[in-house]
């Protein structure tokens, strides 16, 4: 049987497609092209994380929710801090 997607879901799309379409007209779709092809090259992800790890500082910004839009209030949150091979990392685990 196919889930039935939350009405929070499917506002929260077409809230995105009036975005989009509201962007277009400040900016036409061949204007941004070209802004993108113009701009400077990204550092890329891994770049940017190792060097802020490298130098002992926080690489990512992570914002936790009390719930889901489809799934509710989570329950339980276990965050554990796992050290190995001098290696640190965070590890979260959600049950709802």
């Amino acid at each position: 049987m196919a889930q039935k997607t939350p009405d929070i879901l499917k506002k929260i799309v077409s809230r995105k497609h009036e975005e989009i379409d509201e962007g277009i007209k400040r900016v036409p779709l061949d204007r941004m092209i070209e802004l993108a092809s113009n701009a400077d090259e990204s550092r890329g992800f891994y770049n940017a994380l190792y060097s802020k790890i490298s130098q002992k500082q926080s690489g990512i910004i992570a914002e936790i929710k009390k719930a889901s839009p489809s799934k509710g209030v989570l329950k339980i949150l276990l965050l554990s801090n796992i050290r190995s091979m001098n290696q640190e990392r965070w590890e979260l685990t959600v049950f709802y």
